[in-house]
């Protein structure tokens, strides 16, 4: 008898559901529209759930229970089991509480309120907060600026950031 079980289906699965998350996460990185409004109307991510679900309860029906009673007896590999399934416990909540932040209203309302509270001292935090930071964060988040902003960030935040000493590396007696 041949006990070699046909993967195929279970790898393709899997790829699929990789490649779509691919598209997830470009459309959760857009700034310039609503991601939650272009999520939300997106036949992708309706069809990305459906099909993660039914998969999901699927290996949850057949899978797992075969699985548990062909390992019952070695703790490793029961361990594994208990670990899968625990993964599969928190899929369905987070997929709702996607749907959830892609329907709310107040999209932005951290960010707006964030600004709100750091506004006073957005000379100080803006370069401290892109420092270090790559090329393509520095175009993300400086293209959002208006010109005298930007200017005000380049000619005066920037370089009076760049002057001070905020770890006291300078202190005497400090190489």
């Amino acid at each position: 008898m041949d006990d070699k079980l046909d993967m195929s289906m279970m790898f393709a699965m899997h790829d699929a559901l990789r490649r779509e998350l691919v598209q997830v996460g470009r459309i959760a990185r857009l700034r310039d529209d609503h991601p939650g409004q272009l999520l939300r109307a997106a036949l992708g991510w309706e069809l990305f759930k459906k099909f993660l679900l039914v998969h999901h309860q699927s290996e949850d029906d057949t899978l797992w229970p075969a699985l548990r009673a062909r390992v019952a007896g070695q703790p490793d590999q029961v361990a594994l089991a208990d670990a899968l399934e625990a993964e599969h416990a928190v899929i369905e909540p987070l997929l709702t509480a996607i749907d959830a932040a892609a329907a709310d209203p107040d999209y932005g309302y951290f960010a707006q309120v964030h600004a709100e509270r750091i506004s006073g001292d957005a000379p100080t935090y803006m370069p401290w907060l892109l420092n270090g930071a790559s090329p393509q964060m520095l175009d993300a988040v400086l293209g959002k600026f208006p010109p005298p902003l930007l200017t005000a960030f380049r000619e005066q935040w920037g370089p009076k950031y760049a002057a001070l000493d905020i770890w006291n590396a300078g202190r005497p007696g400090r190489a």
